[in-house]
């Protein structure tokens, strides 16, 4: 059991940030050695400044932002690196501590953000001894390589749904449930627009399988405290801060959980969807559109289809560096090849078995960071002691928290 109580220092006590060199993209040699700015690794040069590992702590820019290096490093201009004061700091504890600290907090510009290191030496700090530095280290390290593994796994997973996404829209699965294969079997499939498909297949424009419509152009005067939630695309993309509209409006307008939704305004990447609405029953607003499917078309099918329009259409959007935009009447002509009901129902719930996956890990990855982030207050403020000797309590081991993980 630790009974020794932990010393309260400053940051300056420990530590010194010392200012990275200047090193110009056109200087790097491309190979060696990391070069890291406040936001990381910017790139790589043959040679070093400091002998690593080392910890590189954003100055200009991410202020605040901690960043390990197990290599020997360069660090630019826009940032600190980490020089230890007494022989006795874990130089990998310091790394979780200054975390810890959020030295964002000391942002002391009000135009290009800054942090000056003479206000972080001010910030206090609980020093453990030499061994529970290290055992607390360990603790976060391993906690820290779990989430890493299942964001890696995370990225794999939907690698191989793109992937196969791709295969299921334009080769299908035949009655058996197998992909079909236009190398073997060449006479299943017929030229079209989109390419080589299933020769039952039938190519059509997408305002021939569903309704396109607009949401409610609210206006900010329109907007209250109370009444249903307006639905914009912030909330589309998992903001949880709402504006509300009390007045009657039209049912057409009005979204329950279930809707499949296309934004089309917003930025390259996944802003436009699809989407599949699964907060509260809200009202819609003009950016998006509602995507109501016509019979004989499945909306979980058509849901997955859209994504692959999605891309088209990001590539046809008009706008600028920012924003972009596509038109109804420019989306309702895109070309869609479209199996029968039946193989769209087989095609969906493969997906669907992938998109189950993708949840469990995601799950899995929030509830890491959470016990992550509870392992941090309590090891790092010393309200949970680490155990470094066969006494009672309640005390984190490392053997422990690998279980915990594996439990989770």
């Amino acid at each position: 059991m630790n009974s020794e109580r932990w010393k309260t220092e400053t940051i300056g006590d420990l530590l010194s940030l010392e200012y990275g060199a200047g090193l110009k993209e056109s200087d790097r040699s491309g190979l060696g050695y990391p070069v890291y700015g406040s936001n990381g690794v910017v790139g790589y040069h043959k040679k070093y400044l400091v002998n690593g590992p080392g910890i590189i702590v954003g100055r200009k820019g991410s202020v605040g932002a901690v960043h390990w290096s197990d290599d020997s490093f360069w660090p630019i201009d826009t940032a600190y690196y980490v020089e230890t004061k007494k022989e006795d700091i874990n130089l990998r504890w310091c790394y979780w501590a200054l975390q810890f600290t959020e030295l964002s907090r000391l942002d002391s510009s009000t135009g290009v953000p800054g942090l000056n290191r003479n206000d972080a030496y001010k910030l206090k700090i609980n020093l453990p001894n030499e061994q529970e530095q290290l055992q607390i280290a360990r603790i976060l390290d391993t906690t820290d390589e779990a989430i890493q593994r299942t964001e890696q796994l995370i990225a794999k997973l939907k690698a191989i749904k793109q992937g196969l996404l791709h295969d299921l829209l334009t080769r299908g699965l035949d009655e058996n449930g197998q992909l079909r294969d236009p190398i073997a079997h060449p006479e299943q499939f017929k030229d079209s627009p989109l390419g080589r498909i299933p020769k039952e297949w039938v190519i059509t424009q997408i305002k021939n399988v569903c309704f396109l419509l607009n949401g409610f152009a609210f206006k900010p005067d329109d907007w209250g405290n109370r009444g249903l939630p307006i639905i914009r695309i912030q909330n589309l993309n998992g903001s949880q801060e709402f504006n509300y509209y009390n007045e009657p409006i039209s049912e057409d307008f009005i979204i329950p959980p279930g809707t499949l939704l296309f934004s089309w305004s917003g930025n390259r990447g996944t802003s436009f969807g699809p989407y599949i609405w699964k907060g509260p029953m809200g009202v819609l607003n003009q950016h998006i559109f509602k995507v109501t499917p016509k019979q004989g078309i499945r909306l979980k099918w058509l849901y997955y289809a859209f994504d692959e329009i999605r891309q088209r259409a990001e590539r046809a959007a008009h706008g600028g560096s920012g924003l972009v935009h596509v038109r109804r009447e420019d989306l309702q002509k895109y070309l869609l090849a479209k199996p029968d009901e039946g193989e769209q129902e087989r095609i969906e719930k493969v997906l669907e078995s992938k998109d189950s996956n993708l949840q469990t890990e995601e799950h899995y990855l929030l509830k890491l960071k959470l016990l992550k982030k509870g392992l941090m207050h309590d090891l790092l403020t010393g309200e949970v002691r680490v155990r470094i000797d066969d006494g009672e309590g309640k005390e984190y081991t490392h053997k422990e928290t690998t279980e915990k993980i594996e439990e989770e």
